[in-house]
This record gives structure tokens, C-alpha cells and sequence, in this order.
């Protein structure tokens, strides 16, 4: 929509690219804030993963895995709504 919305406000063709590459900003950025807590790198150290279950493997799997299908559903419908 905001390409096409810049592409209405008289921008043609670098409106189209420009629209393209807000909205890819702005989804990279809902995607850290969503991941926000999968993504905090050396705050602590990791367990051993010898002694987990893997009950707990699948949930921590699962649990990253779910925001990174909506974001990747989302950029894949971006991508192809204007087609």
C-alpha cells in the first residue's frame, strides 16, 4: 500500500522503490522488536544442552520458529501484493 500510495503521490517509479524499502525497514524493525527476546546475545550463557530434555529443545524451537513464519508470511505477501 505505501508504494502504490508514493506511486499516487507522484512519485512513479523511485516512489515504488522507496515504498519498498520503508516498508522493509519497518518490517525489519517489528521483527527485532518481536524477537527481542530470542535475540539477546551474551547477556548469559548458554546451558548445556547434553542435559535438556528435548521436550524442552522443541518448545525452544517452537517458541523462536512461530515469529519467524509471520514475519517471513509477511514479507513474502509484501513482496506480492503489488503484483
Amino acid at each position: 500500500m505505501i508504494p502504490l500510495g508514493l506511486v499516487y503521490a507522484g512519485l512513479a517509479v523511485p516512489g515504488t522503490y522507496l515504498g519498498l524499502t520503508l516498508v522493509s525497514s519497518l518490517n525489519f524493525l517489528v521483527a527485532l522488536a518481536i524477537l527481542k527476546k530470542n535475540l539477546r546475545m551474551g547477556i548469559t550463557p548458554t546451558k548445556n544442552y547434553v542435559d535438556i530434555e528435548i521436550k524442552d529443545l522443541y518448545k525452544q524451537l517452537l517458541t523462536f520458529s512461530i515469529p519467524v513464519f509471520f514475519i517471513n508470511s509477511g514479507i513474502a505477501v509484501l513482496n506480492n501484493i503489488d503484483v
